[in-house]
């Protein structure tokens, strides 16, 4: 769980970053009105990832037995 935290912590500092720098160029060139698709970007994106996370459990919890033992398994990369 702490793992999963950390990784979660460290994507959203570095969405963070990326949001902070497209807004700051957009600010630079003089197209501050743009911004506001800037945000609908990145509030699509988090919903998206929200529902594919939710997708992902129920599709998990569904599973039983062999099955289940099948999904859990990760590849070590």
């Amino acid at each position: 769980m702490g793992t999963a935290l950390l990784l979660s912590f460290r994507e959203g500092l570095e969405a963070a970053l990326v949001l902070g720098i497209v807004l700051g160029v957009l600010r630079r060139i003089g197209q501050e009105g743009r911004a506001w698709g800037v945000w609908l970007g990145a509030g699509l994106a988090g919903l998206v990832s929200l529902a594919a996370g939710v997708g992902l459990h129920a599709l998990g919890l569904a599973f039983e037995g062999r099955a289940e033992a099948r999904v859990e398994q990760s590849p070590v990369i």
